[in-house]
């Protein structure tokens, strides 16, 4: 998807297939589902070698809000 004339955008999707009892109760489904993604984003911010890649090639990351912080 093109969103300016200086870039395109790509993107992927992480699943969380989510047992119906957690998903019942949205307090602790918001807690866990955002430490996971908290997480990953640790771990792509602590990654010099990617984030030297991503810099040296112009590419920028950032997050949408998760489909369970909408509903």
């Amino acid at each position: 998807m093109t969103i300016n004339d200086d870039y395109t955008r790509h993107t992927f999707t992480i699943l969380f297939d989510v047992p119906a009892d957690l998903a019942a109760d949205n307090a602790v489904l918001r807690d866990v589902l955002n430490a996971a993604v908290s997480r990953i984003t640790e771990l792509i911010e602590a990654d010099d070698r990617l984030q030297a890649l991503l810099r040296r090639h112009g590419i920028e990351y950032g997050w949408e809000e998760g489909s369970w912080e909408t509903t």
